[in-house]
């Protein structure tokens, strides 16, 4: 597939090119294959608000049930990563021994310096701080990718930037043949995604191509906490750093967690002991995002002068991400918290593990299939009611049987009012889904923002009605 590849980025002028999945990556690839020279054909089986928009820039767009002919006409076709290559359409283009790519096969890491990042979870947080870092060490950096951006609209827009910080998800990894990161990020990998992979070996694979990729003068950055993270060092013959919580598992250079603190160890002298007090990198899982993106700094420039106090200086600074553990205010003695983007098990046992009060839980929406065992887990560690809601209220009601107070409510607009009325004074509310939002949001995003208004909405009416007294944020 990659020869033939080959073959056609050569020529472009002789080739039709395909893109499939016309939303914000779609059109991005499908400009940038224009300006190169393909006649290209757009692909959306649904509706797409860029269908205009390409037409005028003659781009012809397929919209509606695929049609075959149009198909068969294209020479190499590119998927946004919401569109599942094991699709059975697609089974005659690799007949043909056609190639079928993503958005990373059009972007050429060398041209710059290039932090790429992927995991289960945390990749958001980790290259927005990252980005932060790179401003503190008067770099001009480029964060997007999977956040923000793509990649190959950047890189058209003509803007420059002295290093790329790039998020990678696994349907972006499953389709970058050539593309190699001078800096790979491992954060975590946990089950995701049950309805695109048919197992979770697959899933692992994906993730593990950004390592593979990687040239001997790159650098792997892995957890070595994390087992399946762990073994990728075994699949390139790049520079690893590492980073954990326990200093006999790290087996190599790197920064042990230890509390708020990053301390190099096995003789790793690429930083100095750095203490985070940032409220928004509280948590194991904040440090380990620290940690990665501390480690992807020294090993770009090693030769920075004090490097460790910029560092440690930057991250003190650093607000969070909205929708990310994010503290949305306190009323009547209760801290609400908005942790929207846990939309999988290992994220929302993550954010539980984080608080220090009797939490009241909120999760549900629309499951993932990939089971609630380490959010099981979690609640030993504080949580004192869990409110389910959306279609896997269902779901959560037998995985928590027996297990914790447990109440159902059919939206999440019931769930919240219900918390806001079982709360007491020093105890916290926590939104982490466990689950995607598409029962009753259009995403994560949206979900969050609903949950702050209308905790905020509560709190302004209990102000009204003289129960409460004291609202900070």
């Amino acid at each position: 597939m990659l020869a033939a590849w080959e073959k056609i980025r050569m020529r472009p002028s002789e080739h039709c090119a395909g893109v499939f999945g016309l939303g914000v990556s779609g059109r991005a690839m499908a400009m940038h294959l224009k300006h190169a020279g393909y006649r290209v054909i757009g692909f959306e089986e649904g509706q797409s608000p860029y269908h205009s928009e390409l037409e005028e820039a003659g781009i012809e767009c397929a919209v509606g049930p695929v049609d075959n002919d149009h198909l068969n006409a294209v020479d190499v076709l590119f998927l946004s990563p919401g569109v599942d290559p094991r699709k059975t359409l697609f089974t005659s283009f690799f007949s043909q021994n056609k190639p079928i790519c993503g958005e990373l096969e059009l972007f050429d890491a060398h041209e710059t310096p290039t932090i790429a990042v992927t995991g289960t979870n945390g990749k958001s947080t980790t290259v927005a701080l990252e980005a932060h870092l790179l401003h503190a060490l008067g770099r001009k950096g480029f964060a997007g990718g999977n956040y923000g951006q793509p990649l190959i609209e950047w890189r058209d827009s003509g803007d420059d930037a002295d290093v790329v910080v790039a998020e990678l998800s696994s349907f972006q990894l499953e389709t970058a043949y050539r593309f190699a990161a001078h800096v790979g990020v491992v954060l975590n990998v946990s089950p995701d995604h049950g309805d695109r992979y048919d197992s979770f070996e697959a899933y692992v694979d994906a993730k593990a191509t950004l390592i593979r990729n990687l040239s001997d003068e790159g650098y792997a950055v892995l957890n070595a906490d994390c087992p399946v993270v762990s073994k990728m060092a075994q699949a390139s013959s790049a520079s690893v750093l590492w980073f954990g919580q326990h200093r006999a598992s790290i087996p190599g250079p790197g920064l042990l967690i230890e509390g708020t603190k990053l301390i190099p160890v096995n003789d790793f002298s690429g930083l100095d002991e750095m203490n985070v007090k940032s409220l928004n990198l509280q948590g194991t899982h904040n440090m380990q995002n620290a940690a990665a993106a501390c480690l992807a700094c020294a090993a770009l420039f090693p030769n920075e002068k004090s490097l460790s106090q910029k560092l440690e200086t930057a991250m003190n600074s650093f607000e969070g991400l909205e929708h990310r553990m994010e503290f949305v205010g306190e009323f009547s003695g209760v801290d609400f918290y908005n942790d929207s983007k846990a939309t999988n098990d290992h994220a929302a046992a993550v954010a539980v593990e984080a608080m220090c009060k009797p939490t009241l839980l909120l999760v549900g929406g629309v499951s993932k299939g990939g089971g609630y065992e380490h959010l099981v887990d979690a609640l030993a560690s504080g949580v004192k009611q869990v409110l389910a809601f959306g279609e896997a209220r269902f779901e959560f009601a037998e995985a928590f049987k027996d297990k914790i107070k447990l109440d159902l409510y059919e939206t999440l607009a019931e769930a919240i009012e219900a918390a806001c009325g079982n709360a007491g004074d020093g105890e916290a509310v926590l939104l982490a889904p466990a689950c995607s939002s598409f029962d009753e949001f259009t995403d994560y995003a949206q979900r969050g923002t609903f949950f702050k208004e209308r905790v905020l909405l509560l709190a302004g009416r209990r102000l009204e009605s003289g129960e409460n007294d004291d609202i900070k944020s």
